[in-house]
């Protein structure tokens, strides 16, 4: 034991400098979002405007893919930002708002994503929809006047005056009278607060809003799911382990994943610690259903997430790892044309399930017969697993 104590020693030693290190980065981050920064920026790419952030600030920026997939123009659209003696903690989210953007820490850096309400689109929002959305965002929407039904009727109205969006439609589909008045009366609860704000009270956990042109459309959240996982990427896991595949898929999808326990125990330890998949332009779900089809895993979206639950085919994916059956089943084909018999071996796991089981009973018998044999005349021949009789009226 003394002998490794050196260089446990030495392997500390040298883990400590990159550990103080990283949380220096991210002291220093959370220094550098609170000093105080003027700057002005008129008209540049936004990656170039997190660039000059970066460098005037000492903020690490990253921005996230999806950024430039749901932004009109992706990499080409144009920000103006003027910061006046004000600290990029207080200055962050109101600038990105009106871009439906937002911000988060990872770490040591800043990570700039699309907002819940522009990525729930699923799609490149154009100009038209992103100045809605940001009005959305932005708004106060006051509670109507009257009870509950004067307040739903008034509704539409409302947020047609405050985005000036005169066409602006919400369709709801809520199921039944109750809950949608429950619905609303929780929206109503949450007034006065931004039209954005309203909608997200308005369908809870139940239900989830995205802007469609001019249309606001309320549907159930597993339906909202559904769409998410229809997102298309490009896929490269080469030897990566199918738990951290599986997080970084619904990660893409911003949807919640829950793994029934002892699923993934199930799968041979091959494919649990080294999985592959390449794919270009598909969508997760269609990622999935090639997981599903190579493991025997089973997706299922629900109204809080995707669940992974045991497929018919994953325990028979498991027997890949028991040891083989010790025995194997010959016989001879006739090719006919007068052209000799062809023998061949088949192991027994190659067998179907019902063969091969009705083989092992045959086996086991064999076996029980053999023992019982044996035990009353240790004595007695065996030819070919069988017990060869002395005589005309003895043996087995």
């Amino acid at each position: 034991m003394n002998t490794f104590k050196p260089f446990i020693a030495a392997v500390m030693l040298c883990l400590l400098p990159a550990l103080s290190a990283a949380a220096q980065s991210a002291g220093d981050l959370q220094q550098n979002l609170d000093k105080s920064l003027s700057v002005t920026i008129t008209d540049q790419p936004i990656r170039d405007v997190f660039d000059r952030l970066q460098r005037e600030s000492g903020v690490k920026f990253v921005l996230d893919p999806d950024t430039f997939e749901r932004l009109p123009w992706g990499e080409q659209t144009r920000l103006r930002i003027s910061l006046k003696n004000i600290t990029l903690r207080n200055a962050l989210s109101p600038m990105l708002a009106p871009q439906c953007l937002q911000w988060t820490v990872e770490g040591a850096a800043i990570r700039v994503s699309p907002n819940e309400a522009l990525f729930r689109m699923g799609r490149r929002a154009s100009y038209e929809e992103l100045q809605l959305l940001a009005k959305l965002a932005t708004g106060k929407l006051n509670t109507p006047a009257g009870d509950n039904a004067a307040k739903i009727e008034a509704l539409p109205d409302a947020l047609r005056t405050l985005t000036q969006t005169p066409d602006l439609d919400l369709a709801v589909n809520l199921r039944q009278t109750r809950e949608k008045s429950a619905a609303f009366e929780r929206g109503f609860a949450a007034l006065p607060c931004s039209p954005a704000a309203f909608l997200d009270a308005l369908c809870g956990s139940e239900y989830a809003w995205y802007l469609n042109g001019q249309t606001l459309v309320v549907l159930p959240r597993k339906e909202q799911i559904e769409r998410q996982l229809q997102q298309t990427v490009t896929l490269r896991y080469q030897n990566e382990k199918l738990s951290a595949v599986l997080l970084d898929l619904t990660r893409k999808a911003r949807v919640p994943l829950s793994i029934e326990p002892g699923v993934m125990q199930l799968l041979p330890a091959e494919t649990r610690s080294n999985f592959s998949l390449v794919m270009t332009d598909a969508s997760i779900a269609q990622a999935l259903e090639v997981i599903s089809g190579s493991t025997g895993l089973k997706f299922t979206a629900t109204d809080v997430g995707l669940s992974v639950e045991t497929g018919k085919s994953a325990a028979a994916n498991n027997a890949a790892e028991r040891p083989r059956s010790a025995w194997m089943l010959q016989m001879d084909l006739d090719l006919g044309s007068g052209a000799q018999p062809v023998r061949i071996t088949v192991r027994a796991e190659e067998l179907p399930a019902d063969l091969r089981d009705a083989i092992e009973a045959r086996k086991n018998a064999y076996i029980q017969q053999l023992r019982d044999a044996l035990v009353t005349d240790p004595t007695a021949p065996i030819d070919n697993g069988e017990i060869v009789p002395d005589d005309e009226d003895g043996g087995h």
